[in-house]
C-alpha cells in the first residue's frame, strides 16, 4: 500500500528539495482527500519520515493536515503518534542555555506561534491528555513542553482560558505505575515551566492540591535520598511559592509545613556506614532546594503576619530543631553550611519563641560541658580559615537571634561583666565577641565581631549603660580599662593598614552613641572629642566616602546627643570645636557626600552581602540604614545652628522624644511663617500683572507687548502722516502730536519696566517654594527620627 508514497520521498540529506515539496504537497493531499484510514496513516506516516530533513516544507505544507489527523482520526492511535511526532519535530528549536528564549527567527518558533494563534489547537492537545494510550498521552505532553519553551506567555493564556487544561495537567501526577512514571516525570517538567512566571497558574495548580501530591511523591521517592524526581517535585513547589502570598498561606494551613520535617531528619554521622557519610551531588541539591523553599516561606519579602505566621508554625512543627540539628553538627556538607546559617537566620529573626529555642539549642557533638549553639556559631564567625559565606552567615545567625529581642541583649551584655557565668573558658558569648573586636592578626574577625556587638547595644539604652561598666584588661598584669578606652586606645593604634578594623569600631561606636547621652558623656571623657577632631583634621578629602565620614558622623553625634553635663565639652563647645579646628563646612560636607555615596545604597549592601571575597564587605543593611540615618540628623543639627533665629528651641536632654517635639513645633512656625509671605508676594504679583494690563491698555498693545491694530508707534505715524497731508493748522497741532508720542513712549518703558519687577517676583516666589519644600522635608526627618528615639526609649 505504502510502496508509492515513498518511492520518490528522497528522505536523506541528499535529496532534490524540489522533488521533496512535490512529495509532501502528494502526501498533505492523501490526508485530505483520501476515504481510507490506512491511506491517510501512511502518508502520515511519511510527512513523519520527511520531517526532520525537510523541516520548513512539512511545517509550511502540512501542519493543518496534521491537526485535521488529531481531531478526526484520534481513534486511530498509530495516526495520533504519528501526527504527535511530527509536529514535535517540526516546532522543536536550536538547543539554549537555561532561561534563554530561542530566537524569534527560529524555524520552530514561527511554526509554534502560528499553531498557538487558534486557542483550539491547544485544546485539541489538552482533550489527549484523557487518552488511555501510553504514547499518545507521553507525545502530547512532550508537544505541550515545546510549545511552552518557545511561546511560553501564549501557551499559558491559552491554557487559563480552557475551563479543565491547568486540571488535566496535574493529573498527569497521578501516572504514578511503573509502567507510566515517565508521563509522570515529563508532565513535572511541563508543570515547572508552566508555573515559572504566571501567579494566576500558580494558583490554579495550588489549589488543584499539588502541594500534597508532590510531597507524597517525595516521601514515595525516599526524601532527601531520591534522585531527580525529588529535585523537579521541589521546584515545583518552590515555583508556586516564591512571591505568591496566597500559596503561602494555602500551603501554611493545610498543615505542609509538618511535612518538611522528615525531609529534614538526617541520621547521626556515627550512625552512618563510612560509604554513605558523603553525600551525593543530587542529595546536595535536594537538600539545598528545600533550604531555599523553607527561606522562601519566611523571606523579609512578605507581609509580616504571613511570615510570622510561619516562623511559629516551623518552631512548632520541629522545622527548627531539625535545621539546627543538621546545621550545628559534622554531618552538614561544606557546600550547604553557609545556605543552612542563612536559613536559621531567616526562621529566627524576630520570632521570640524560636530565639529562645536557639539560645538553648547545643552542638549535637559528645563533649562536655555541651557548646552552647551561639558560641559555636561565633567560633564559627572568627574562624579564619573558613570561607568567608560561611563566617558571614553565622554573624547573620547571632544578629537574627539579637533582633528586637531586649532578653537576649541583656544575657550577652551580661556575660561581658564580671559577675557573669561563664560556660567554660573562654565560652561565653561576650568573651569571644571581645577576642574578635580586638583581635591583631584578623581584621575581618574585628569587623564582623563589631557587627555582632552592635546588635548587642541596638536600640537598647539599659545594654548600652551597662557595657560602660565593663573593664578589660589589655596586657596581662597591667590594671583593667574601661571598655570605651580600649575601643579609643585601639583606634588611635591603628595604622593606615588597618582601614577594617578602624571602620569596624567605628560602626560599633555609631551604634553605641547615638540616643545614650551618658556612653557620649563617657566617651567624651576618654579623649574622644580630641580624637576625632585630630583624624578630621589630619586626614585631607579624599575619594573613600565611608573612611572620611565615619569620624564626622561618630562627632555629629556627639554634638546631637550631649546632655551638656560636661562643661568642657558642653554642645556649645564641641560646635567651636568643630567651627576652629576642623571647620563646620568640612564636617558637614562629608555628611553629605557619605550619606550620598553609592557605598550605603542597598543594592550595593545587598550584593556585597552575597559576594564570596570578603575584601567586598565593609558593613551590613542594618548599619547602612543606621548611618544614614544618623548623618541625615547630624546634617539638620549642624545646619540649622547658623540658621535658627533667637528664640529657637533649645533641647532638653532629659528627653529626646520632648526634644524633638520642640523642633517639630519650631519648624511649623517657620513653615506657616513662610507660607504667609509666600500669600504676600502672590499677592503684590497679583497686584503687578493687574496695573501690567492697565499700562498695556493705555500703551495700545495686547497680552504679549505687541502693538495693537490701529494703535502704538505706528498708528501714530500714520496720523501724523495724515495730519501732513492735511492743509496746516497751526503750530498747536504739532506740539499735540509730539505730546502723545511722548506719553507713548513713557507707557512703554514703564509697561518694561513692571515686566522685569514681575518676572523677580516670579523668581522670588519660586525660590519660596523651593524654601518651604526643603523646610518640609527637614521636618519629616526630624518626626522619624523622634519616632525612633521613641521606640529606642521603649
Amino acid at each position: 500500500m505504502a510502496s508509492w508514497i515513498f518511492g520518490g520521498a528522497g528522505g536523506g540529506q541528499g535529496a532534490d528539495p524540489h522533488q521533496a515539496e512535490n512529495t509532501i504537497l502528494r502526501f498533505c493531499e492523501r490526508i485530505d482527500s483520501s476515504s481510507h484510514l490506512e491511506d491517510r496513516r501512511d502518508a502520515v506516516r511519511g510527512l513523519k519520515a520527511m520531517a526532520k530533513d525537510f523541516k520548513v516544507a512539512v511545517g509550511t505544507h502540512g501542519m493543518e493536515q496534521l491537526v485535521t489527523v488529531l481531531s478526526q482520526d484520534r481513534s486511530d492511535v498509530e495516526s495520533t503518534n504519528y501526527a504527535l511526532e511530527t509536529l514535535i519535530t517540526v516546532m522543536a528549536s536550536a538547543p539554549q542555555p537555561s532561561g534563554v528564549a530561542p530566537p524569534e527567527t527560529d524555524v520552530g518558533v514561527m511554526f509554534t506561534e502560528i499553531f498557538v494563534k487558534n486557542p483550539e489547537n491547544v485544546s485539541l492537545l489538552l482533550s489527549l491528555l484523557e487518552e488511555l494510550e501510553f504514547y499518545v498521552r507521553l507525545n502530547t505532553v512532550k508537544l505541550l513542553t515545546t510549545l511552552l519553551t518557545n511561546r511560553p506567555a501564549r501557551l499559558q493564556e491559552c491554557i487559563l482560558t480552557n475551563p479543565m487544561g491547568v486540571s488535566r495537567l496535574m493529573d498527569l501526577l497521578s501516572d504514578a505505575s511503573a509502567a507510566r512514571e515517565i508521563i509522570r516525570n515529563e508532565g513535572l517538567l511541563l508543570l515547572i515551566e508552566l508555573t515559572r512566571s504566571n501567579p494566576a497558574i500558580q494558583k490554579i495548580v495550588a489549589f488543584e492540591n499539588a502541594f500534597e501530591r508532590l510531597l507524597d511523591i517525595i516521601q514515595e521517592e525516599g526524601q532527601s535520598d531520591g534522585g531527580i524526581i525529588v529535585e523537579d517535585c521541589l521546584q515545583l513547589c518552590q515555583n508556586l511559592l516564591r512571591s505568591n502570598t496566597s500559596n503561602q498561606t494555602y500551603f501554611r494551613e493545610t498543615s505542609c509545613i509538618a511535612k518538611l520535617t522528615p525531609f529534614l531528619s538526617f541520621p547521626d554521622l556515627e550512625a552512618l556506614p563510612a560509604a554513605e557519610r558523603v553525600w551525593k551531588e543530587q542529595k546536595v541539591r535536594n537538600v539545598r532546594i528545600m533550604l531555599d523553599m523553607v527561606r522562601t516561606l519566611v523571606s523579609a519579602d512578605n507581609p509580616q503576619a504571613a511570615r510570622s505566621s510561619s516562623q511559629v508554625t516551623m518552631g512548632s512543627k520541629g522545622v527548627l530543631r531539625q535545621l539546627l540539628r543538621f546545621g550545628l553538627s559534622d554531618l552538614c556538607p561544606a557546600a550547604l553550611i553557609s545556605l543552612t546559617f542563612r536559613c536559621i537566620a531567616d526562621v529566627v529573626r524576630g520570632c521570640q519563641s524560636n530565639q529562645v529555642e536557639l539560645a538553648s539549642a547545643t552542638c549535637p557533638v559528645a563533649q562536655q560541658p555541651p557548646i552552647p549553639a551561639l558560641v559555636f556559631l561565633m567560633f564559627v564567625m572568627f574562624d579564619a580559615a573558613r570561607p568567608f559565606q560561611d563566617r558571614l552567615s553565622a554573624l547573620f545567625c547571632v544578629q537574627s537571634y539579637l533582633h528586637k529581642y531586649p532578653d537576649g541583649q541583656q544575657q550577652v551584655a551580661a556575660t561581658l561583666l564580671p559577675s557573669s557565668e561563664q560556660t567554660g573558658p573562654g565560652r561565653s558569648t561576650g568573651t569571644m565577641l571581645c577576642q574578635g573586636l580586638f583581635s591583631p592578626r584578623d581584621q575581618v574577625s574585628n569587623l564582623l565581631a563589631a557587627l555582632a556587638f552592635s546588635h548587642v547595644l541596638k536600640g537598647n539604652r539599659n545594654c548600652k549603660e551597662a557595657v560602660l561598666r565593663v573593664a578589660i584588661t589589655r596586657v596581662a598584669g597591667s590594671p583593667p580599662e574601661s571598655f570605651m578606652s580600649v575601643c579609643l586606645g585601639v583606634l588611635a593604634g591603628a595604622k593606615d593598614t588597618d582601614q577594617r578594623r578602624r571602620a569596624a569600631l567605628y560602626f560599633m561606636l555609631v551604634n553605641w552613641l547615638v540616643g545614650c547621652p551618658f556612653a557620649v558623656k563617657m566617651f567624651l571623657q576618654s579623649g574622644g572629642a580630641t580624637y576625632l577632631a585630630s583624624q578630621l583634621g589630619a586626614h585631607a578629602t579624599g575619594a573613600n566616602a565611608l573612611s572620611e565620614g565615619l569620624p564626622a558622623v561618630l562627632l555629629a553625634i556627639c554634638t546631637v546627643d550631649n546632655d551638656d553635663t560636661l562643661p568642657s565639652f558642653t554642645k556649645e563647645a564641641l560646635l567651636e570645636i568643630i567651627q576652629h579646628r576642623v571647620g563646620k563646612d568640612e564636617v558637614v560636607g562629608r555628611l553629605e557626600r557619605l550619606v550620598k555615596s553609592d557605598v550605603l545604597s542597598p543594592a550595593n549592601v545587598r550584593m556585597r552581602c552575597n559576594d564570596q571575597d570578603s575584601d567586598q564587605f565593609w558593613f551590613d543593611a542594618e548599619t547602612a540604614e543606621l548611618l544614614r540615618n544618623a548623618c541625615t540628623t547630624s546634617l539638620t543639627a549642624l545646619t540649622q545652628t547658623d540658621e535658627t533665629p533667637p528664640g529657637s528651641p533649645v533641647r532638653d536632654t532629659t528627653s529626646s522624644v520632648e526634644y524633638h517635639d520642640s523642633v517639630v513645633a519650631h519648624y511649623k512656625e517657620l513653615i506657616r511663617q513662610q507660607d504667609q509671605g509666600l500669600q504676600e508676594l502672590r499677592a503684590q504679583l497679583k497686584a503687578k500683572e493687574t496695573e501690567n494690563e492697565q499700562l498695556r491698555a493705555a500703551a495700545g498693545t495686547d497680552a504679549g507687548g505687541q502693538p495693537q491694530a490701529g494703535a502704538g508707534p505706528a498708528a501714530a505715524s500714520d496720523q501724523a502722516e495724515t495730519e501732513a497731508s492735511k492743509p496746516d493748522t497751526g503750530a498747536g497741532g504739532q506740539e499735540l502730536l509730539q505730546q502723545a508720542q511722548e506719553e507713548l513712549k513713557q507707557a512703554q518703558e514703564g509697561l518694561l519696566r513692571l515686566t522685569e519687577e514681575k518676572e523677580q517676583l516670579a523668581r522670588q516666589l519660586e525660590k519660596k517654594d523651593e524654601e518651604l519644600i526643603h523646610l518640609a522635608d527637614e521636618l519629616e526627618g526630624v518626626r522619624e527620627h523622634a519616632a525612633q528615639q521613641q521606640q529606642q526609649q521603649q
